[in-house]
């Protein structure tokens, strides 16, 4: 994220905070108002081996249950569930994904092995602290402990700051997956 800078429009781009005036620039209340740029790049893979995702015990035999123990899968097949979470929001957390609604901690899904990704470049009027992948049925460590969340704070940059490489259209998570661009992803 960059400190706040002017949040820039036009007539028929308009900013979701403020009027357009006709330097380019949003104002509310005859104030200038502020935008954080954001990158969010992220990448999510299934481990390939049911043993290193959670475990769910079958009900049925109460008395031993080591021996009715098996992997999580959804009627999908999907043995890992998650959504990306942006902490800071004056209203509580938002999750990304869908655009269309609320979304939840199971919103995307993938099969042991699969890989999921998006780069997301946007702007915002509110400032953020932090982004999140949490899970819903998530993969488990290697003390067999179940991984529900994994956070990072936005990092601030300066005007001229570029701590995300020379090319800041582009990152290694790649273009959103058609699983993502399916959901699609909410207006920050």
């Amino acid at each position: 994220m960059i400190n706040s800078s002017p949040a820039l429009c036009a007539a028929d781009v308009p900013y979701s905070k403020g009027e357009c005036h006709d330097d380019g620039i949003c104002y509310e209340n005859n104030e200038v108002v502020p935008a954080h740029i954001y990158k969010i790049n992220w990448m999510v893979k299934a481990p390939a081996d049911n043993k290193a995702t959670v475990v769910c015990a079958v009900p049925n035999n109460p008395e031993n249950l080591e021996d009715f123990r098996m992997p999580f899968k959804n009627d999908q097949d999907q043995s890992v569930l998650y959504n990306v979470q942006i902490r800071g929001h004056p209203n509580g957390p938002i999750y990304l994904y869908p655009a269309d609604s609320f979304g939840s901690t199971s919103t995307l899904g993938l099969k042991n092995g699969e890989t999921d990704k998006d780069l997301y470049i946007t702007y915002s009027p509110h400032e953020y602290s932090d982004i999140c992948i949490v899970f819903e049925h998530g993969p488990v460590d290697i003390d067999e402990d179940e991984v529900t969340e994994v956070c990072t704070e936005f990092a601030k940059t300066e005007a001229g700051d570029n701590p995300f490489g020379s090319d800041i259209s582009s990152g290694s998570a790649g273009q959103p997956s058609q699983r993502v661009a399916d959901v699609g992803r909410k207006i920050i």
